[in-house]
This record gives structure tokens, C-alpha cells and sequence, in this order.
């Protein structure tokens, strides 16, 4: 410790004395601490880049979903998937694929991409928004318990009017019209005003009153 009563000259030879028995260690922390400052930059700017390159590599699977064009969408996924795995853009990749797949009847296809997203997806809206599809597309497929299993595996609230639609649609396909009803009553309160679910509920009518009426 530096003496502040003492003369110039014996505050100098202090300080020399301190930084040959420190100054190697001080030295070495300015050097780490700046190598650690330079690294976390370098990290920060190559996810940026990644996300940029990411995003515009997805903007062109959204181009070729609207053109229909199977061959760049699918070229452009196996360049997510190599590439860009650690981003959201894989996913939402994934998605628009099983769009595509969807619409052309490659049930098998559209199954697959959605499974991905529900067991790889970063964020728990983008899981719902698969399994979601993945139900309607289960049941285009016919496959309705399928379809009712992966409802019941948990979907958020925000979500619950169409998780009860797709339920209605698989408990229809499978003749449980009473299950169905009440599915379609339920997506309804959470929906109301929904045209064309107002149409499923109704195409069903009433339930059938059994018994002898006193």
C-alpha cells in the first residue's frame, strides 16, 4: 500500500515494486476482459447475421408456397434445416411445407412436418399452431382419434375455440354426434359469429330426445 505522506521518489519506487509482483496479472485481466468483450460482439453479430440470412431464406419458401412451387420450397427447407436449424425459421419452414403437402393430399408428408415442429419448436405458440394442423390434417386423413389424442396432449387457452372445432370434426368423423355437439357449442362460445362453424353445429341438429314423453 502506497504511503500518501511520502516523498515523490518513494512513491514511484512503491509503484514500481507493485507492478513487478502485479503487473503480469493486471496485464493478463485487461487482455481477457477485452478478448472476452471482442468474442461476445463477434457472437451477438454473427446470430444477427444468421437471423437476416435465415429470414430471407424463409421469405423465399413463402414465394414459392404462393406459386406453388414444390421444387424451390423444398430446396429452400433443406437449406434451413443445414444451415439455419437453430433459428425459428426451420419451423415456420416446416409449416408452410405441410401447407403445401396438405393441399395436395401428401397427407403422409404434412404429418411429418407438423410432428417436427411439435417436438422441435422454440416457442410453445408455435408448438400449439402445429399441433392445431396437425389435428385438421389428421382428420382429413381420416385419422380421428389420432386427432383426439394429440388435442388432449395440452394446447393453450388462446387456441381452445379451434382445438374444440377440430375436436367436433374428429368426434363427427368417428359418429360420436353428441360428443361433436357439444365440441362445436363450446368452440362457439369462445367464437361466436363463426359462419362456417355455425354451419358444421347446425349440419348435426339436435340431439335426439329417447323415451316415452309424459
Amino acid at each position: 500500500m502506497i504511503d500518501h505522506n511520502s516523498t515523490d521518489d518513494e512513491q514511484i519506487a512503491a509503484l514500481k515494486a507493485a507492478w513487478k509482483e502485479h503487473g503480469r496479472a493486471i496485464f493478463t485481466g485487461v487482455i481477457l476482459g477485452v478478448c472476452v468483450l471482442v468474442g461476445w460482439n463477434y457472437w451477438q453479430s454473427y446470430k444477427l447475421a444468421r437471423a437476416q440470412e435465415g429470414a430471407e431464406l424463409f421469405s423465399q419458401v413463402e414465394r414459392a408456397l404462393e406459386l406453388n412451387d414444390t421444387p424451390t420450397m423444398e430446396s429452400g427447407i433443406a437449406q434451413l434445416e443445414g444451415k439455419y436449424g437453430g433459428t425459428p425459421y426451420l419451423a415456420l419452414g416446416k409449416l408452410a411445407e405441410a401447407k403445401l403437402k396438405a393441399e395436395t393430399g401428401d397427407y403422409p408428408a404434412a404429418q411429418k412436418a407438423l410432428s417436427w415442429v411439435v417436438s422441435n419448436a422454440n416457442d410453445a405458440e408455435t408448438r400449439d399452431l402445429a399441433k392445431l394442423r396437425l389435428a385438421a390434417v389428421h382428420n382429413a386423413a381420416g385419422n380421428y382419434q389420432e386427432a383426439l389424442n394429440l388435442l388432449a396432449s395440452g394446447i393453450s387457452d388462446a387456441f381452445s375455440s379451434l382445438a374444440d372445432e377440430h375436436r367436433g370434426d374428429a368426434y363427427g368423423g368417428l359418429g360420436q354426434l353428441e360428443e361433436a355437439r357439444a365440441a362445436y357449442d363450446q368452440a362457439l362460445q369462445n367464437s361466436p359469429g363463426a359462419e362456417f362453424l355455425q354451419w358444421k353445429r347446425d349440419s348435426l341438429g339436435d340431439a335426439e330426445v329417447t323415451g316415452d314423453a309424459s
